[in-house]
């Protein structure tokens, strides 16, 4: 079976995938829908990042659990930039209930320095982006404001596991603004191939 599951720029151009991917991974069969990049800069809901290298890509998948209920992870996900040898973690994960959007929650591999972001710092949550890695690609890891620019509070942030069973997820990522194609994989399997 086959499988598919941020920047600031002037236009909104849709990408092309070089065909449907779907698969099967971690009891979940995840399928790619549609990527395109964003006129807004690449936001999350407490932090901001704004770059001129940069573009603010979003990318909707859908899954489904081939259990009841299963546990999805989402930093699993990454996009890999074939052209500057890159890849890329979600800078968030919003995932659709009804008509709301509910993003999966954070949580910092740095100790905050700001005493209002303590409650983000959970060691104990392991990343699993870290646990994938692809000859001759650099795994890419970028540092978000929860401070001021005064205060500045830069941290590292990845995400919470969570219990699903079929919906469709919305995932946003910063990217090279020179790249014109990319891979979306879920651990090291391969979702889908994208180009502008």
């Amino acid at each position: 079976m086959n499988l598919n599951i941020s920047f600031l720029i002037f236009f909104s151009i849709l990408f092309s995938t070089c065909s449907p991917s779907y698969s099967q991974s971690d009891s979940f069969n995840v399928e790619f829908i549609k990527a395109k990049k964003k006129i807004k800069a690449i936001t999350t809901f407490s932090a901001n990042y704004k770059s001129n290298n940069v573009n603010k890509i979003s990318v909707k998948i859908k899954i489904e659990s081939t259990e009841k209920k299963g546990v999805f992870d989402p930093n699993k996900i990454s996009l890999i930039d074939h052209e500057n040898n890159l890849r890329f973690r979600p800078t968030d994960v919003l995932a659709k209930r009804f008509t709301n959007l509910i993003p999966f929650g954070r949580v910092s591999k740095v100790k905050p320095k700001l005493k209002r972001n303590k409650k983000l710092y959970a060691p104990e949550i392991k990343d699993t982006y870290l646990d994938y890695n692809f000859d001759g690609i650099q795994n890419v890891d970028l540092p978000f404001n929860y401070g001021t620019t005064k205060k500045p509070d830069l941290l590292i942030m990845h995400f919470y596991s969570k219990k699903l069973r079929s919906t469709t997820l919305t995932l946003f990522f910063a990217y090279p603004k020179n790249a014109k194609t990319g891979t979306l994989y879920y651990g090291n399997e391969k979702i889908s191939d994208i180009s502008i």
